[in-house]
C-alpha cells in the first residue's frame, strides 16, 4: 500500500501582524518571520511550487521609477555604484554593469539598463601614471588608488606589467624599454 498524503488546509489570517507570516495551516497560525509577499520561507516555497501564490500571497509592490530621479556619477570609484538617486550618491558595492544590486534590479525591471548601466558587465578600470614616481614602486594609479607594489620591470609591478602586456598597453603605461648594452670589440 502506498503512503496516504496528509491533507493540509490553508487560509489567510484576517488580522496580519507586520513581519509575521499570514497563513493559517490546519487551524494553527504560522508564527515565522516573513520572507516575501507576507509569507515565511516555508509557505513561500510551498505556494510557489503548487502555483497558489496569487491565492495566498500578498500583492507585489511595484514602484514606478522616474528617470529624472537618476543621474550618473562619473567620478564613482571602481567597485562603487555609479548612480546618483534624488541627489544622493549611492555608495553600495557594484553588482554588475557599474550598478549595485538594488539599482540593477530596479533598472532591469523598467528596462533602463542601457541608459544607466555600463556596456561591459565588468566594472571598468581607469589607469593613470603617477605624477610623483618613487623609484622601485609601481607607477600606476588604478581608479583612485595608487599601486604600492614593487616595480619589477619598466616601472610596473608584476600585476600591472602582465595586465598591460595582455591588453597591449605596455608602451602607453610602462617606461621606455631599456637599451641593450653593446659589447666591446
Amino acid at each position: 500500500m502506498g503512503r496516504v498524503p496528509k491533507v493540509i488546509e490553508h487560509r489567510v489570517k484576517k488580522n496580519v501582524k507586520p513581519g509575521i507570516c499570514r497563513i493559517i495551516e490546519n487551524g494553527k497560525g504560522c508564527t515565522r518571520d516573513t520572507h516575501c509577499r507576507g509569507l515565511c520561507p516555508k509557505h513561500h516555497t510551498y505556494f510557489l511550487r503548487w502555483g497558489k501564490m496569487d491565492e495566498f500571497a500578498a500583492a507585489m509592490k511595484f514602484v514606478y521609477v522616474e528617470q529624472a530621479s537618476y543621474k550618473i556619477n562619473k567620478d564613482a570609484p571602481a567597485g562603487q555604484c555609479r548612480l546618483i538617486e534624488n541627489g544622493t550618491i549611492c555608495t553600495r558595492h557594484v553588482h554588475g554593469r557599474g550598478l549595485c544590486a538594488r539599482h540593477w534590479l530596479t533598472l532591469e525591471r523598467h528596462g533602463l539598463h542601457d541608459k544607466f548601466g555600463t556596456t561591459s558587465r565588468k566594472d571598468p578600470r581607469k589607469f593613470r601614471v603617477k605624477k610623483n614616481i618613487k623609484k622601485g614602486i609601481c607607477r600606476i594609479i588604478e581608479n583612485r588608488d595608487g599601486c604600492t607594489g614593487k616595480a619589477v620591470s619598466r616601472g610596473l609591478c608584476s600585476k600591472h606589467y602582465l595586465r598591460f602586456i595582455r591588453s597591449k598597453q605596455l608602451e602607453q603605461y610602462g617606461t621606455e624599454k631599456p637599451k641593450a648594452k653593446s659589447s666591446p670589440s
